[in-house]
């Protein structure tokens, strides 16, 4: 059967009309990007450094890479929002990801490029996850976009030993790293290909022109951070790494207890065939052949995947946006089992249209599914902060939505987070705002509990209201006989 034909010139188009659907659900559902501690933790940071440029007040660090709250401060700049800046961020990484693993596909596979958009609009367009992340603000998309568009670029270099392509590579190589730390662990291999080949074909004046790329690059990190620009080498996560945690799947660290469904060896590769990613990938798998494992594409992408994913499950934690960052190269890598299982099983029109058309169903109510809880969280926390404005003159002992309620407008004259230290007292008439069923479980035993016990255990609580989603706010009293 044949496949519409897609060509090049509709790049734009296809650009624009993405472009118009991110914006236009975003309009319809009300979803700012924000939730979590994250996401409000890179807003506060973009905004510090927006008043830097504007003000030269100084940003002071902040514990993350400074690319994402970087590039938001610059586009607030122009555009005077920071949260629309975050988000648009990640709404044109997300469209330049799907361009570049097209080029990808096109790279290793001439003859199916054409149609691998197709491939890419029911995978990777509408792959949950991936498709949540363009509007989150968040570093995941743009981290993203780095590092497919460094690996483009690296490889390209690698068979046309085109200049541009070398000091693209490095920009977005060296972009990618200070976008998210562990994409370093993914551009490990190909970045030592890139110098291998660039050693062979070696130019003096290309070689200054890359170290100036990097120390731009780079420059960012070190003048924010300054002494502390290696501190990241001494992460928990990296503390803790370890080959035996491939196998379990129980985890108590400094971010309290997680018990996880699957080992973390199976959780490293799950972008691979995990719903949220690729619900369709376990059925591919049974259409893969020996000779696919002989095509050159098949060593050169699958080995920085694999590598990530034995990096990620060394670590004592489970998140499955840190393995967006290998996903269009998964999805590029499953591209030839997707053309057998078309020639093999929907090989008519009737059967090609029927699964495209169930695809779109299937990925549309995964798409709700994953994402319902991310659109509550952010509803909830605009709720709970818009009612804890009225009482915003006074302390506020809380944890975990300290961020949302800044962000909101909350000018209380302290808000303090439970997590940071064990305390032995708090201050009367101060507030307290908590969710005991939300942090019960794991944070048993770590600071957030355990000064929540010490509060209801020590001091007279009036409860003022019941928010949505569990939280209560209280006044506290007098310390009790």
């Amino acid at each position: 059967m044949n496949f519409p034909k897609i060509k090049i010139t509709n790049h734009l188009t296809i650009t624009f009309i993405l472009f118009l659907l991110l914006i236009l659900i975003r309009i319809i559902c009300d979803f700012n990007g924000l939730y979590g501690q994250d996401s409000y933790e890179y807003l506060r940071y973009s905004r510090r450094l927006t008043e830097f440029f504007t003000a030269g007040k100084p940003p002071g660090d902040y514990f993350w890479p400074v690319n994402f709250p970087l590039y938001g401060a610059i586009l607030s700049l122009v555009i005077g929002d920071s949260i629309l800046s975050l988000q648009l961020i990640s709404m044109l990484s997300f469209i330049s990801t799907v361009f570049y693993t097209f080029r990808l596909i096109q790279l290793f596979y001439p003859n199916g490029g054409k149609q691998g958009y197709l491939y890419l609009l029911l995978f990777l367009v509408q792959s949950p996850f991936l498709f949540q992340s363009a509007f989150l603000v968040r570093s995941d998309m743009l981290a993203v976009f780095f590092t497919t568009a460094a690996i483009y670029h690296l490889l390209k270099y690698g068979r046309e030993y085109n200049r541009a392509d070398f000091f693209l590579a490095i920009f977005f190589s060296t972009s990618a790293v200070m976008t998210r730390y562990a994409a370093a662990v993914v551009l490990l291999i190909p970045g030592i290909l890139l110098i291998i080949t660039f050693i062979r074909r070696f130019r003096f004046a290309d070689f200054l022109l890359g170290l100036l790329i990097t120390a731009l690059c780079f420059s960012p990190h070190f003048l924010i951070k300054g002494a502390h620009a290696a501190e990241f080498i001494g992460h928990q996560w990296l503390q803790s790494w370890s080959i035996k945690n491939w196998f379990l799947s129980k985890f108590t660290t400094i971010d309290g207890y997680q018990n996880y469904r699957l080992p973390n060896l199976l959780y490293g590769f799950s972008n691979f065939y995990y719903p949220g990613f690729f619900f369709i990938g376990i059925v591919f798998l049974f259409f893969m052949q020996k000779k696919i494992f002989h095509r050159r594409v098949y060593l050169i992408l699958s080995v920085p995947a694999g590598i990530y994913a034995l990096f990620l499950a060394g670590i004592p934690f489970q998140n499955m946006r840190f393995l967006l960052l290998t996903f269009p190269l998964a999805i590029v890598l499953m591209f030839p089992l997707f053309q057998r299982f078309r020639h093999k099983v929907i090989n008519k029109n009737i059967y090609f249209w029927s699964f495209t058309g169930l695809v779109v169903l299937i990925q549309t109510a995964l798409i709700y599914k994953y994402s319902s809880g991310i659109y509550q969280a952010n509803q909830v926390e605009k709720e709970v902060a818009h009612a804890v404005l009225s009482y915003s003159d006074r302390p506020i002992y809380t944890f975990a939505i300290d961020g949302a309620l800044k962000c909101y407008g909350v000018d209380s004259a302290d808000i303090l987070n439970m997590w940071y230290s064990e305390l032995d007292s708090v201050k009367i008439s101060s507030l307290v705002l908590f969710n005991q069923d939300k942090f019960k479980q794991q944070w048993k035993d770590k600071n957030p509990i355990i000064n929540w016990q010490m509060i209801r255990n020590n001091y007279k609580l009036e409860k003022i209201e019941s928010l949505p989603s569990g939280w209560e706010l209280f006044k506290i009293g007098a310390r009790k006989d």
